[in-house]
């Protein structure tokens, strides 16, 4: 039985060579494959470090330190050091709908001007509007029960996935 953390798939493997052909699954896990294309690269190196603080990506581990290390006087303001340390995805909300999680950030909290215009995740973050005051906000999921986040789900559909990570 599946459980509510628990995604299934089946691997069928080149068992001469010991080599995986393709798998089949279900959208729980094309949804998890596909919303790694949605992190902003400053959480890949974020995790990436974490793993391995030794292994560089080339530089950008280098200006992800860089930012790490600024005092906030030489950035404009706290709220982009926060951004640039701790970015967010434009699809935060969808990925809320992921059985496995690969980023456990915080809840993400939305704040909006007071004139409607502007809508950061930062508070006390850079209105392009010049209003100074800003209230939460709060965005809804879709709610479709058996759709994903990123690929309809429900009816038994099954997915195939190749070595080489295509999905039909």
């Amino acid at each position: 039985m599946e459980s509510k953390h628990e995604v299934v798939v089946k691997l069928f493997m080149d068992e001469e060579k010991k080599q995986p052909l393709y798998l089949e699954c279900y959208y729980d896990f094309v949804d998890l494959l596909f919303s790694f294309l949605t992190l902003p690269l400053g959480t890949i190196i974020r995790l990436y470090s974490r793993e391995d603080p030794f292994n560089l990506i080339g530089c950008m581990n280098k200006l992800y330190n860089s930012v790490r290390r600024l005092s906030v006087p030489a950035l404009s303001t706290e709220s982009c050091k926060r951004m640039l340390n701790g970015p967010q995805r434009a699809s935060e909300i969808e990925c809320s709908k992921l059985k496995l999680k690969h980023d456990y950030n915080e809840p993400t909290c939305y704040y909006v001007c007071m004139n409607h215009c502007v809508l950061s995740l930062e508070y006390g973050g850079l209105w392009s509007c010049g209003d100074e005051t800003f209230t939460a906000a709060t965005l809804k999921t879709s709610s479709f029960a058996d759709d994903g986040a990123f690929v309809k789900g429900g009816f038994g559909m099954i997915y195939i996935i190749t070595d080489d990570l295509q999905v039909t």
